[in-house]
Formats: C-alpha cells, sequence, structure tokens
C-alpha cells in the first residue's frame, strides 16, 4: 500500500513539469513573424463642390414669418437656376424650422415674471451639389444679392470617394509588401507567407476653402464682387498591417 502511495505521489508531482515542458515545446514551435505598417497619401483633383446657403426671417407671427422665409427662398432658387442649375440633381432644400423668440429675463425680475413669446424666426436651407467647380466664387455672390443670410463652408470632395480610397489602399498594400522585403532582406530572413493582412484606415479629407459666414443684413454686401475661389486637391489616405511568417537566423 505504501508503495502504490509513493508511485502515486510522485506522478502527481511529476506532472506539472510535464505539462509544462509540453508548453516549452509548443512555443518553441511558434514561427517568427515579421510586422509592417504600409501607408499611403494621393492628392485627388476635387470633383466636386458643396454648399449650404440659408436664409432666415424673423416676424411677430409665424404666418408673417414663414411668408417672409418663403419669398426670400423663392428669391434664392430664382438666382441659382438662373445660374443654370438644376433641382434635385445640383440642389435641394433640406431643412425648415420655425422657432419662437422668447422675451429676454430681466436683470431683476420680479418674483411672477415668465417668458412670453415675442416673434418666430424661420429658418430654411438649400443645399448645393454640383461638379461645376468653377462656379464657387458666383454661388456665394449671387447668393448673398439674392437675400441669403447664413452661408456655409464651400467644401471641395469627389463625386466617389470610394474609387479613390481602393486607390490609395493598393498603394498601401504595395509600400507594405516592399517594407517587408527591404526589412527582410537587411535581416537576413526569408518572407515565407502571409499571416495576416488588415487595414487600418482609409479616408478622404475634402478641402474647405471659403469659412462659414452670417451675412445678417444683406445691404452692406450689394454688389460684391464674387470671392476668388479655388478646388484644389483632396488628400485620401490609407493605412494597412501586414504580417508575414518568417524562417532564418
Amino acid at each position: 500500500m505504501k508503495s502504490t502511495m509513493s508511485m502515486l505521489t510522485a506522478f502527481v508531482v511529476a506532472l506539472p513539469a510535464f505539462i509544462s515542458g509540453l508548453v516549452q515545446a509548443d512555443e518553441k514551435t511558434q514561427p517568427a513573424t515579421l510586422r509592417v505598417v504600409g501607408v499611403a497619401e494621393l492628392k485627388i483633383p476635387a470633383d466636386q463642390l458643396q454648399l449650404d446657403l440659408g436664409i432666415e426671417a424673423s416676424a411677430t407671427s409665424p404666418k408673417e414669418a414663414n411668408a417672409q422665409a418663403v419669398k426670400a427662398m423663392q428669391d434664392l432658387i430664382k438666382a441659382v437656376e438662373g445660374l443654370g442649375l438644376k433641382e434635385r440633381e445640383e440642389y435641394v432644400i433640406e431643412r425648415y424650422t420655425i422657432n419662437p423668440q422668447w422675451s429676454p429675463r430681466p436683470r431683476n425680475p420680479a418674483p411672477e415674471w415668465r417668458p412670453t413669446i415675442v416673434g418666430y424666426k424661420v429658418s430654411s436651407t438649400m443645399r448645393i451639389t454640383t461638379e461645376r467647380l468653377e462656379m464657387g466664387g458666383d454661388l456665394i455672390a449671387t447668393a448673398i444679392d439674392a437675400g441669403a443670410n447664413d452661408i456655409g463652408q464651400l467644401v471641395f470632395g469627389l463625386a466617389d470617394p470610394r474609387t479613390q480610397k481602393a486607390a490609395a489602399i493598393r498603394q498601401a498594400t504595395k509600400n507594405a509588401l516592399t517594407d517587408a522585403s527591404t526589412l527582410a532582406e537587411a535581416g537576413g530572413v526569408s518572407l515565407m507567407k502571409i499571416k495576416s493582412l488588415s487595414l487600418d484606415s482609409a479616408s478622404s479629407e475634402p478641402r474647405y476653402q471659403y469659412e462659414k459666414m452670417y451675412t445678417g443684413a444683406r445691404m452692406a454686401m450689394d454688389a460684391a464682387p464674387a470671392p476668388p475661389i479655388v478646388s484644389g486637391d483632396v488628400t485620401v489616405r490609407a493605412s494597412v498591417s501586414l504580417v508575414w511568417e518568417i524562417e532564418g537566423p
């Protein structure tokens, strides 16, 4: 009986060492790897212009404020169509809001003081999206002359950004492959096979040419010349990670 217990104890004591030996052997069989990150940045000429044009109207009644806003938007539509823009294809009316305007709180209000509605403000926005990049300056000048009092940023972008992102991804992958070959050669190892290939990021950065502005009263802007606008390039970036299995010293 004592002999049997001694053998069992020896087996249990030896078991952790046996498991540890398996783990070490498994770790030794793991192949060596090489990891690189490929990055690409492309400059692509912009082929699309986007601009938001807004109108605001205020009056003591919602009906009057709405009538003023409708008239202002009709004038704006007529003005942009005069430049040749087409409804739905190149411009849409995408926002309409009406908000009450409340009386301001006095410095030392009486206990019974409560704010009251003193008027209404109506806002409406036209979004222009066109491939006629040369119209940027004329659009801004024409919109202001037509009564637009909220001019958004003029954005130059890409009509099909996915195509250009794909080009950046391909270039980033080529860069990663080239860097892997260079690194392996310098390290005296051989590239065996790709273990993983992943996309870290891919994005396009539009170009903002004209800052958002609120013109307020239009009288000071009437007859102003069209601002000079240059479309420029859109920056498209991509980053990929690549892991190779390698062999060598």
